[in-house]
């Protein structure tokens, strides 16, 4: 029954890479991952996917109506993944929207970033050693959260664009979705630890050069342009107030974005972009 089942998926392309990639993938043989991938590219009908690229890129639309909106548009400067830690098939997975079945960078993950940055301008202010710097950022974060941060100004742009425990913030950071995405955009990718008995016994085994490694693989994206979109609602804030917070919103973004970049493995260079337009 299986293998009817694998043989009937083979003849039909899948519209919806998400529904690929973590349900139908899992009839084939597991200990193969590298080859699983190439077949869920193969059998994907990127058509159907460009289509999927185009109604969420209306559904954003729709969602920003009644918003004053300012957009950033980024491309990845190498290779980008998130949602490495969902699980799935081949062990590694990705975040795709549950509707469209498309990667996209979920709205808290951009507020997420935005507010790093503003936070350790602030924080670098009042101290310049690493591990001073860091404990001074923990402490910020959570005066400004509990509003009890003595700078009136900083604490009403903290809550204004970020909000706090007891308020709500008025920017609205809206999800990210790709401009478009091709097959040559998801790439196999592979991770190659040499110390598995080491990690998995928790160092009870020595990192010793006689393991074999154990090469995982995994997809991610390259040479694909992101939509960032950062909005305010103009029944809860002026123009010119409201104008003023989402343009350091999008620097902040900017900055973001070209320094620390998002997603997973940014130690390795992954997850870092090139802002291409506002």
């Amino acid at each position: 029954m299986m293998n009817r089942f694998k043989n009937l998926l083979e003849k039909e392309k899948w519209s919806n890479f998400s529904l690929g990639f973590y349900k139908l993938i899992a009839v084939y043989e597991l200990d193969k991952k590298k080859s699983i991938l190439e077949t869920l590219k193969d059998n994907v009908d990127w058509y159907s996917v460009k289509e999927a690229c185009n109604m969420f890129e209306t559904t954003m639309e729709q969602a920003k109506s009644g918003f004053e909106t300012k957009t950033l548009r980024a491309k990845t400067g190498y290779r980008f993944i998130t949602g490495m830690g969902y699980p799935s098939p081949v062990e590694n997975g990705m975040l795709l929207h549950h509707i469209y079945g498309i990667p996209y960078i979920h709205g808290e993950s951009v507020k997420g970033l935005v507010r790093h940055v503003f936070c350790e301008k602030i924080a670098y202010k009042e101290e310049e050693n690493y591990d001073e710097f860091l404990k001074a950022l923990k402490n910020l974060i959570q005066k400004l959260e509990e509003e009890t941060y003595e700078d009136e100004k900083v604490l009403k742009e903290y809550t204004l664009l970020f909000g706090t425990k007891k308020r709500e913030g008025a920017i609205v950071f809206f999800d990210a979705y790709p401009q478009e995405i091709r097959k040559d955009n998801f790439v196999i990718d592979i991770m190659n630890p040499h110390y598995v008995k080491y990690y998995a016994e928790k160092g009870k085994e020595p990192p010793a050069d006689w393991y074999n490694p154990t090469p995982i693989f995994f997809l991610a994206l390259e040479d694909i342009e992101f939509v960032f979109t950062i909005g305010y609602d103009p029944l809860r804030l002026g123009k010119e107030e409201g104008d003023k917070l989402i343009e350091k919103a999008v620097s902040y973004l900017r900055k973001g974005l070209e320094m620390y970049g998002m997603g997973a493995k940014k130690r390795k260079g992954y997850g870092w972009f090139n802002v291409s337009e506002r």
